[in-house]
């Protein structure tokens, strides 16, 4: 048997767990405008994938447990809680 090592982007990764799961994954900003509202609408054991880019935004998870991920790591997704453009 053969056996063939095969990579897939961090996206296609998050939604086989959620399909094999049962759990939702809540993208932002192609579901959702703000990580915000994606907490909002999450229950847990559900997550949050974030697209590049710096959000300004201070995250409340209300009790929830709800998984907040970048889909490329944390150099590429910001989420900048004192609302100052970085320079």
């Amino acid at each position: 048997m053969t056996f063939v090592k095969a990579s897939l982007p961090p996206l296609a990764v998050a939604l086989a767990a959620t399909l094999a799961t049962g759990q939702t994954t809540h993208l932002v900003p192609g579901d959702f405008a703000t990580i915000q509202a994606a907490i909002d609408a999450a229950v847990d054991g559900d997550t949050v994938l974030v697209s590049p880019g710096t959000y300004f935004e201070t995250l409340d998870f209300g009790g929830t447990d709800v998984h907040v991920r970048s889909v490329h790591g944390p150099t590429l997704t910001v989420v900048d809680v004192n609302h100052q453009p970085r320079s």
